[in-house]
């Protein structure tokens, strides 16, 4: 019955995503169309769909097994004196209170729970996400074969480690790494030169976690240049997303009120999308290099 549901939901996205591509406005170049087309007739709309909603169940349990992981290492200061003023610019007072005190019992009371099972919980839903991106790679590419259910989740939970191990590098990278160097001193240009490193290693640790998915999910491996034109394409898009929300939670987004809060929890929501449409957007536009055409080649 589940497969039978499956298989009417693949029908009405194709037919739904078909009426899409046909309503395309007739001034777009042709480039543009091609892409569009292709992207709409896959399907990519509604897998990412159901990978941001992958995404945002795996966020909670992968920051707190990272927390965990701080406690586990002699890191506790790093939470307060690198992550904790990072989020506090960027989060209601409550809120804030809120995600100190649950870090804090992670680190003190329950850091065997969340380094055990809290992983576990986190792999699995990071692994439910790969399995989702390795229906669309298919769709993407247009592989003839496709994995066994099995195939399919051994795959997806044996890629699951390394990827969330990089993610989590990644935000390390990003978050912690800029201010354990700006404390050494250098004045401004310490601090700018601290935020390019931290950033530039979190976008490289990124753009491995793509390759490794891209040319390992697909049910045929793809070459390393066509998992390395994905991995670029998605980590330029998905910085430009990620600065301009940067922005709106830093400078825009007002916390003294109740609209001020459920806006920054649905701008939140809105990110993680856009995120997964900018995903497989790359991944769309490295399909082109892997068949050695562009998307003006119509």
């Amino acid at each position: 019955m589940a497969s039978t549901t499956s298989a009417r939901l693949d029908r009405a996205s194709r037919r739904l995503d078909g009426l899409r591509s046909e309503a395309l406005p007739a001034g777009l170049p042709s480039a543009a169309r091609r892409f569009a087309r292709d992207f709409a007739e896959k399907g990519l709309l509604v897998f990412a769909s159901a990978l941001s909603f992958r995404i945002l169940l795996a966020l909670v349990p992968l920051a707190l097994f990272g927390v965990a992981l701080l406690g586990f290492l002699d890191l506790d200061g790093v939470w307060g004196d690198s992550v904790a003023p990072e989020i506090r610019d960027r989060v209601s007072a409550p809120a804030f209170t809120l995600i100190d005190r649950t870090a804090e019992q992670v680190l003190t009371a329950k850091e065997g729970w969340w380094l055990t099972v809290g992983a576990a919980v986190a792999l699995w839903e990071v692994s439910a996400g790969i399995r989702i991106t390795m229906r669309a790679l298919d769709r993407i590419w247009e592989d003839g074969r496709s994995r066994s259910p099995v195939a399919r989740l051994a795959v997806s939970l044996a890629l699951s480690v390394p990827i969330s191990t990089l993610l989590l590098a990644s935000v390390a990278a990003a978050q912690i790494l800029p201010p354990a160097l700006d404390r050494r001193g250098g004045g401004a240009v310490g601090d700018v030169a601290a935020r390019v490193l931290g950033w530039g290693l979190s976008a490289i640790l990124i753009s491995v976690a793509i390759a490794l998915l891209v040319r390992f999910g697909s049910s045929t491996e793809k070459p390393f240049h066509v998992a390395g034109a994905a991995s670029v394409v998605v980590v330029v898009c998905w910085t430009v997303a990620s600065t301009l929300f940067g922005l709106y939670a830093t400078h825009v987004a007002s916390y003294g009120t109740l609209l001020g809060g459920l806006a920054f929890v649905f701008v939140l929501m809105v990110y993680v999308y856009i995120s997964a449409v900018t995903f497989l957007a790359g991944l769309q536009a490295a399909a082109y290099v892997g068949e050695g055409s562009s998307p003006s080649d119509v």
